[in-house]
């Protein structure tokens, strides 16, 4: 509803568990958005990025035709499944990285996560405020016992939970 009060013909979505995001892998999706000319653009069809470092654009009719078709509770709770998966209907586009960081955990879900950001930014905001995912790989290569701290949580868990959910209200109403 907002995209449309707001008259926006695209929406970047960025969501509010991800405070290590970095501003170049935000731009390089979108670079890639509007180079494909894609419905729906993300970083993570297939993650290869940290969880975290998740970032989303896809157009105002994408939308629209999720929000009338999606019919699952985890299409409508979680935004995008939906366009996610039905690629028969909207054009995507997955940017990857040079290589698999899927298994790193820099999201903010848990008591854990916050113990891992809360390193990282100590370690460093102060050097450099606007830092990045190349920062914080090279200082993981020197303290590697930190990622010990939160690497036991799944990726994507509030999304999995949603989907069972589904199964459940399916099993009912079935």
């Amino acid at each position: 509803q907002c995209a449309m009060l707001a008259g926006a013909d695209h929406i970047v979505r960025i969501t509010a568990d991800c405070p290590i995001i970095d501003p170049k892998v935000i731009d390089e999706v979108i670079r890639l958005h509007f180079k494909k000319h894609s419905d729906y653009t993300a970083n993570m069809i297939t993650p290869t990025f940290p969880d975290g470092e998740d970032v989303e654009i896809f157009t105002s009719k994408a939308l629209k035709k999720a929000w009338q078709n999606a019919k699952l509770s985890s299409e409508r709770e979680h935004v995008t499944p939906y366009i996610r998966k039905n690629p028969g209907i909207f054009k995507l586009a997955n940017l990857a990285f040079t290589k698999d960081l899927s298994d790193k955990r820099w999201t903010l879900d848990e008591k854990m996560d916050y113990g891992f950001i809360k390193e990282i930014y100590k370690a460093l905001y102060k050097k450099n405020k606007f830092f990045g995912m190349k920062e914080v790989l090279k200082y993981l290569r020197s303290h590697p016992e930190l990622e010990c701290i939160n690497n036991k949580i799944g990726r994507n868990e509030g999304y999995l939970k949603s989907l069972k959910d589904d199964k459940r209200m399916a099993k009912r109403n079935g």
